[in-house]
């Protein structure tokens, strides 16, 4: 019912035996020679701990020392390429997840975060081959679906990003990033109210992005003129992040709309404190300097 492939739960039953027998046997008669066994017991245990401790300090350091005692296992070389992209080492990356798939050529996993590092290479074309070819040993491999998404959107086509999307959802409805991409989507192609609800649904599942989710969200609302919730996405975006200077401007911007210059001001103000080279933010501030000076004539 229970197989442990490691030996840290097992190994309790044997070491309280040897323990229990160390003192049992000589404890009464030679003392300080049990306390020399478990001193060296204690301190051998504790070096190797602490050795073992180097190879678990990052995934990189883990997954290093899988590849460095089975060279020839693709789920070790494709763990250690992920941990490469998480470093942003994207042609090491590369070079692991190619050598998984030369040795199992129907690793889906491998495929499809090879086409995940192409994407941040700017290899477009290789990274939908990759997607494709993981879609195909596994039509349901969100994953895929999400990343030759990306692909298709940094070429611009939205509708292909859209279907990928799409079908990443189906797959696993709680994929925040899948929804997260393609509420960015339709934000690209000025389908304000599909964007909203796809961010929506990314801020209910927790995406890791949701500053991001809150500010395009904002600026959505601003597109349809609802500038109250405009107000609520950039305020939280601001709660996030303080010094988010885009996040004030923008607020101030729905701001003066509603009429409520001394806000529009004071966010502008922000704004420029954060980033005094923010032109936009001064040029609105003018605006809504002149227009407040003027309703007090």
């Amino acid at each position: 019912m229970i197989y442990e492939h490691r030996t840290y739960l097992p190994s309790f039953g044997f070491f309280l035996i040897l323990s229990s027998g160390i003192y049992l046997l000589l404890w009464n008669k030679y003392k300080y020679l049990a306390i020399s066994i478990f001193v060296i017991i204690i301190a051998s245990d504790s070096r190797l701990t602490y050795e073992r401790n180097k190879v678990w300090k990052d995934d990189l350091s883990l997954w290093n020392d899988n590849v460095e005692k089975t060279p020839n296992l693709p789920r070790a070389l494709s763990n250690r390429g992920y941990a490469y992209c998480s470093l942003g080492q994207w042609d090491k990356a590369v070079a692991d997840f190619s050598k998984a798939i030369d040795i199992n050529p129907n690793h889906t996993n491998a495929y499809s975060n090879r086409g995940f590092a192409y994407n941040n290479l700017g290899k477009w074309d290789k990274a939908i081959a990759d997607c494709t070819k993981a879609i195909e040993i596994d039509p349901k491999h969100a994953d895929a679906y999400l990343n030759r998404g990306v692909a298709y959107g940094d070429l611009g086509q939205w509708d292909k990003a859209i279907a990928d999307y799409s079908r990443a959802t189906e797959i696993n409805p709680t994929y925040a990033d899948a929804y997260f991409n393609r509420g960015f989507a339709y934000w690209s192609i000025r389908q304000w109210d599909k964007s909203i609800a796809d961010y929506s649904k990314a801020i209910g599942l927790g995406s890791k992005d949701i500053k991001k989710a809150y500010y395009n969200r904002g600026l959505a609302y601003g597109n349809l003129g609802q500038s109250e919730n405009a107000i609520s996405d950039f305020s939280k975006v601001i709660e996030l992040d303080p010094k988010h200077d885009t996040a004030y401007c923008n607020r101030g911007v729905a701001y003066y709309i509603l009429g409520k210059l001394d806000k529009a001001i004071d966010d502008f103000s922000k704004a420029i404190e954060i980033d005094p080279n923010n032109t936009n933010a001064a040029s609105y501030r003018e605006i809504a300097y002149k227009q407040l000076r003027g309703s007090k004539k």
